[in-house]
C-alpha cells in the first residue's frame, strides 16, 4: 500500500513504520519530516522506520556536509527519544532507520551510514523497499538494549 505525502503506515508483523515521501520534497523539508517521523515511530514503540523516496526530484544528491548534517540530526532525534523513553520505562527506544532512494543518491562509501553509526543511529540506505525490509528483519532486536 502506498500513500502520497507523509503518511506513516505500520507493518505490525515487523513492528516498523513505512513512510512514503513525495519525490519533489526539498532537502531541508525531507530532513525535518524524517526527524519528526523518528519521533512519531518511537512514540508508537516501533523498532524501525523505513523512508521510501525511490525517485528524488526535490534536491540533488547531498554532498558530504549535507549528509553529515542530516544524519547527525536524525541520530540526535533518536537519542532524545531514547532518553525520554528510558525515563518512562526500562526499555530503550532505539530505532533503526532505513532510507530507500535511487542508486545515484547513495554514496558508494556509505558515509552517511557511517556517520549515523558514530552518532548512535543504526541505519542503512538501499534502492528498494524490499531491501529495507530485509535489513529490518536481519537487524531486529532480540532483547531490549539500554
Amino acid at each position: 500500500m502506498r500513500a502520497k505525502g507523509a503518511d506513516l503506515l505500520v507493518n505490525e508483523a515487523l513492528n516498523v513504520g513505512v513512510l512514503y515521501l513525495d519525490a519533489d520534497m526539498p532537502l531541508k523539508f525531507f530532513v525535518s519530516v524524517v526527524r519528526w517521523e523518528i519521533h512519531r515511530a518511537t512514540q508508537l514503540s516501533l523498532e524501525g522506520l523505513v523512508v521510501v523516496v525511490p525517485e528524488v526530484t526535490g534536491f540533488p544528491p547531498p554532498d558530504f556536509i549535507s549528509r553529515k548534517e542530516m544524519v547527525t540530526e536524525w541520530a540526535q532525534a533518536a537519542r532524545e527519544e531514547m532518553i525520554e523513553r528510558m525515563a518512562l520505562d526500562a526499555f530503550s527506544a532505539r530505532i533503526r532507520l532505513a532510507i530507500v532512494v535511487s542508486d545515484d543518491y547513495i554514496d558508494r562509501e556509505r558515509i552517511g551510514v557511517k556517520i549515523a553509526a558514530a552518532n548512535g543511529l543504526t541505519a542503512c540506505i538501499v534502492t528498494t523497499e524490499q531491501e529495507a525490509i530485509d535489513w529490518m528483519v536481519a537487524t531486529g532486536r532480540t532483547a531490549p538494549s539500554l
